[in-house]
């Protein structure tokens, strides 16, 4: 099993290996940009020191550095001397061809680079019978080095460039260390009010004061603890509906039992009632496992076809008017609805069923190409509960529990569509689009 890495200690390997990866490409590209400027300094270097030789008369010989070998040559007399440190570069018959190559120079000073001896030799050629500045003399100054004092250069370059980077290392390292070690404790504290929220059932808030992503994150985690809530919130209040659900008719039926043991009650009186309690327990447990395929349903099985509402409206409104004893009327266009005819048949059948329970004299269905309406002229819904209707076991005005408006909201929310109460001046009206 691999060992655990701390987030500091990853993010710490991460920081030297790219700033390591970084320095030493930027030594690169820094070197090689600059090699023409040390190539150009080391012939600035080469022809102030031949032009202190000019001006001196050779006096000041002694002043120039020991890493340069220098030719003083009397075109007068035809001799040339050479420093004592010229065996360093070169020999007696290459300080001959340099002085005729300085002869026949067109110009009064030129720079020139070749490989003597195996070695690459920097040198300049001040030809004072070309009328350097004006001034006429019958002297040539040739001054040489080799590569070595490039090479130092670049050493001290390179030895500036690591103090810098060691520098701008530790700096950056303290840097990063810091923010690491907020951004550890922060991660501690959140990952300890995770734990927390979980031992006391999500009821911790979970926080951070963080404006980044990690903030964001921990938002994410503050909202879902919140649905977590109140989903746990909504099975609670669905447990207790289904339990008060349940109870009348499971009391019912065990009253009637008892009642017959006693004979109070005959068995036919018994088995009627026990039937019509057995029916609405078997409705009410159908309404709940509806609600829960709804709630679990996954959205790729939903099959996305469309039903005829104004056959199917008619069809139901038919129905109800024979069982009913309130007027249905209808006022139906030709419409397709997205979705499947069972499920707007479940919808169907609890916006009746509703609207039955509520209705004084009359109900009314509409339909059109984009609206389905049902009204009920019963009595209005109270404002503050106008919303809140359609959650699941939400209390009636007669006093009842159910679960038919929440079916209906969450089917239609499958295919697309809302739905919404309102109140109007004689009842209720529930339309959908």
């Amino acid at each position: 099993m691999m060992k655990k890495m701390h987030l500091s200690f990853q993010i710490g390997i991460i920081f030297v290996i790219a700033f390591i990866l970084a320095g030493f490409l930027l030594a690169l590209n820094v070197v090689s940009q600059l090699d023409e400027i040390y190539e150009k300094n080391v012939y600035d270097q080469l022809e102030s020191a031949a032009k202190e030789l000019a001006a001196s008369d050779n006096s000041a010989s002694s002043n120039i550095p020991s890493k340069f070998v220098y030719i003083l040559y009397s075109v007068k007399s035809n001799i040339y001397s050479v420093s004592e440190n010229s065996a360093q570069l070169i020999n007696d018959e290459q300080a001959a061809l340099l002085v005729n190559k300085a002869v026949i120079q067109p110009n009064s000073i030129s720079r020139y680079k070749n490989l003597i001896n195996g070695k690459q030799v920097y040198y300049v050629i001040l030809n004072y019978e070309r009328s350097f500045f004006g001034v006429n003399s019958n002297n040539i100054f040739i001054v040489l080095t080799d590569e070595e004092m490039k090479k130092n250069m670049v050493t001290e370059t390179a030895v500036q460039i690591l103090v810098v980077c060691f520098a701008t290392f530790l700096l950056g390292y303290l840097l990063i260390y810091l923010w690491i070690g907020k951004l550890v404790r922060d991660t501690r504290k959140i990952a300890k009010s995770l734990k927390d929220t979980g031992k006391n059932h999500y009821k911790n808030k979970v926080t951070t004061t963080r404006n980044d992503e990690i903030g964001e994150l921990v938002a994410s985690i503050e909202s879902m603890r919140e649905k977590i809530i109140e989903g746990e919130k909504h099975k609670q209040e669905i447990i207790q509906g289904v339990s008060h659900d349940l109870k009348t008719p499971i009391a019912i039926i065990q009253s009637y039992a008892e009642a017959l043991q006693d004979n109070i009650y005959t068995a036919e009186e018994v088995s009627r009632v026990t039937l019509n309690q057995c029916d609405r327990l078997n409705k009410k447990v159908k309404k709940l496992l509806t609600l829960t395929r709804i709630e679990y349903l996954d959205m790729s099985d939903v099959s996305f076809g469309s039903t005829d509402m104004a056959v199917l409206i008619e069809n139901n409104a038919k129905i109800y008017s024979s069982k009913a004893s309130i007027s249905i009327e209808t006022n139906i266009q030709p419409a397709l609805f997205t979705g499947d005819e069972d499920s707007w048949q479940i919808v169907l059948e609890n916006l009746l069923d509703n609207a039955i329970r509520y209705a004084q004299t009359k109900i009314i269905l509409s339909l059109d190409e984009k609206e389905f309406s049902v009204y009920n002229d019963g009595s209005k819904i109270p404002e503050d509960r106008i919303e809140s209707i359609f959650n699941a076991y939400e209390k009636g005005s007669d006093g009842n529990y159910g679960l038919g408006l929440s079916i209906v909201k969450r089917t239609l929310n499958l295919f697309g569509y809302s739905i919404k109460a309102e109140n109007t001046d004689n009842g209720v009206k529930f339309t959908i689009s």
